[in-house]
């Protein structure tokens, strides 16, 4: 089985090289379905498949790229490899700080975390028209759904799901919740391949989207039909994750999304369905009821006060001379024994005043990207993507406190890569400006000779 595997992995690089496209499409599908336990230990230092595939997907986009596309002038690459930058620094800074023990997973975080800025630089290369757009954003949401599906079937059917699951935690992948729950509470939690936080996070960044898309009026971008199909699964697979942050940021983004709609039908409609699932008897309702009043055994009370706890212990013990360059994500682990649930705190503890600095900064561009876009009414692309920054930026925002999502290789991902994609877009209108503006002015010019 991990031959036919690494097999199918081979075809896909060599389609990939003849049309790129196919590496931005499937490096979704490799990441977050990747047969963890099937193939654990094929290669090298645990070199996975798909870290292979995305790195050579990205050297085909750059020995492949359009001679107008300068990646390095995109302000979304640069912030990305800047975020990469910032993690080595921190890393080293932890490994001189703390003992070179933990060199070994230093690097297998910083090579998954390269991740990001590959990513970035392979959708810049290739997302060049409205079609191009188009067509990823709908294979986007088909791995979404994939990934949604087999979190689900590894909480109904773990056995046979079982070679998909990590052997060892996943620190690349934020899955960091060993020490917060009991083994039993994990278990019974969707893991899927990326593990459940990084689930809830895929889950939570494709239901927004699919729901906004759903609200729109007149654009059909996507069909509906496919749309609500992505919509319904994407948001069992997050309430099968039962991550309390995750399902609270899509309660709160998902009312603004329903509420600022124009297609008031579409929102009776979801009100009454949510009111359906919440009354009738169901296993969703079961989850999210058992989930938030404690049935499990796992208290929101109790979650809070462990992480409370998590937090005054960096308080206390971090050493000031490390507040600079921070001590990196994976040497906190290291000499900490726990990590900081918290995205504001662990901008602090792993990354110093520069992992505080980029984090403001890709705020302000972030805000700044979707004020430009949605300024710009008339045209489809720029309502959707200027609206869906601002929301995704929103609920990122509210998981950051009780997880480290803009640490978080997989959500960065996702969020510089919606940034890029309005980056593109602001680009592309004012280039469209400045062209109509010099049209304008050749035209004066005629009439006044």
């Amino acid at each position: 089985m991990a031959i036919i595997v690494a097999v199918f992995f081979l075809f896909m690089m060599y389609r990939t090289a003849l049309k790129p496209m196919t590496g931005l499409v499937f490096m979704w599908f490799a990441i977050w379905l990747y047969p963890n336990a099937l193939l654990y230990g094929t290669l090298p230092l645990n070199i996975r498949f798909d870290d292979i595939f995305v790195f050579f997907t990205f050297i085909v986009c750059i020995y492949k790229k359009a001679p107008d596309t300068k990646i390095w002038s995109l302000n979304t690459f640069r912030l990305a490899l800047v975020w990469w930058l910032i993690h080595l620094l921190g890393n080293l800074n932890g490994l001189l700080y703390g003992g070179w023990s933990a060199s070994q997973e230093v690097v297998k975080f910083l090579l998954k975390a390269a991740y990001v800025p590959m990513t970035v630089a392979i959708a810049a290369s290739l997302l060049r028209s409205y079609a191009d757009v188009r067509t990823f954003i709908k294979w986007l949401l088909i791995a979404g759904v994939a990934t949604a599906l087999l979190g689900v079937g590894t909480v109904v059917a773990p056995r046979a799901f079982g070679i998909f699951l990590i052997p060892n935690t996943d620190l690349s992948a934020n899955e960091v919740l060993d020490n917060m729950e009991g083994v039993v509470e994990l278990a019974r939690r969707a893991r899927g391949s990326i593990g459940t936080v990084a689930t809830s996070v895929v889950c939570l960044f494709m239901s927004v989207l699919s729901l906004y898309l759903l609200t729109l009026r007149q654009q059909n971008f996507l069909g509906k039909k496919f749309l609500i199909f992505c919509f319904i699964t994407i948001l069992l697979g997050l309430a099968y994750t039962q991550s309390r942050g995750p399902l609270l940021a899509f309660a709160f983004t998902g009312a603004i999304i329903l509420f600022r709609s124009e297609n008031k039908i579409f929102l009776f409609g979801a009100l009454m369905v949510a009111i359906l699932v919440l009354v009738i008897d169901n296993p969703v309702r079961d989850l999210l009821f058992a989930r938030f009043t404690g049935a499990t055994g796992s208290t929101t009370e109790a979650g809070l006060d462990k992480r409370s706890e998590v937090w005054s212990m960096f308080l206390d013990k971090f050493d000031p001379v490390l507040l600079f360059n921070g001590i990196g994500m994976v040497m906190a682990k290291n000499i900490y024994k726990a990590t900081a649930h918290n995205t504001y705190l662990g901008a602090v503890i792993y990354n110093g005043v520069w992992g505080v600095s980029l984090f403001f900064v890709i705020i302000v561009r972030s805000v700044k990207y979707s004020i430009k876009l949605m300024k710009q009414r008339n045209e489809t692309l720029s309502e959707i993507f200027g609206n869906y920054l601002i929301l995704s930026l929103v609920f990122m925002l509210i998981i950051g406190i009780s997880i480290e999502n803009f640490q978080n290789t997989i959500c960065m991902q996702l969020f510089f890569l919606f940034m890029l994609i309005c980056e593109k877009l602001i680009n592309a209108g004012d280039a469209k400006t400045a062209y109509d503006k010099a049209a304008r002015l050749k035209v004066l010019e005629a009439q006044l000779n």
